[in-house]
């Protein structure tokens, strides 16, 4: 009968301690990744809000640089009118001259007001009180100017045609986006 010596020794096989029999994440859970897929879509209500006080912006630009002169232009024909004796001052070119000076003024700070603000940050002053922004849908950074161009201007003009349908769109879209969203890629959430 064979009988093992306490004080017998047996090799043992020993395991790196770097091996690990259960498998490990290939990439730590990322805080902010989570945060990127809740998404919360801002509501028509929020839109439409922003939407109204960004008007109110605009006018109040465009009441400064538009309507001021044209104060200041009939006060100067009407001083240089009566200095003129006989000969009378036709009111009428100047007019028509002006109100295309007003017309142009008005599309460029509508223009310039939009695509500046939704292009360096997706918001304008009015997104920014209701708390939205505009994101680029794929990346949730800001647009850019040529997707602001594209969905301030180009998109709205489009989202107009067909009595303003482009605009409530979002109620059953399922990213709430409208036709001037879908044309430049962008969503707006609510942050």
């Amino acid at each position: 009968m064979d009988t093992i010596s306490p004080t017998a020794t047996t090799p043992v096989s020993t395991v790196p301690l770097t091996a690990s029999p259960l498998p490990q994440p290939s990439q730590p859970l990322n805080v902010q990744t989570v945060q990127t897929q809740s998404i919360i879509y801002a509501s028509f209500g929020r839109r439409f809000l922003a939407g109204l006080l960004d008007g109110v912006i605009v006018q109040i630009i465009n009441i400064v640089i538009g309507w001021v002169p044209l104060f200041l232009f009939m006060i100067i024909v009407d001083k240089f009118g009566k200095n003129l004796g006989n000969r009378s001052i036709s009111i009428v070119s100047p007019m028509v001259l002006y109100g295309a000076f007003i017309w142009l003024t008005t599309i460029i700070i509508f223009c310039g007001y939009f695509v500046y603000f939704i292009g360096s940050r997706g918001q304008t002053p009015g997104k920014m009180v209701v708390g939205i922004k505009v994101v680029k849908i794929d990346t949730h950074t800001s647009p850019g100017y040529i997707s602001a161009f594209l969905r301030e201007i180009v998109g709205k003009i489009i989202s107009c045609l067909v009595i303003c349908l482009g605009f409530f769109w979002m109620l059953w879209d399922k990213n709430k986006q409208t036709w001037h969203d879908k044309i430049a890629n962008t969503i707006v959430i609510k942050i």
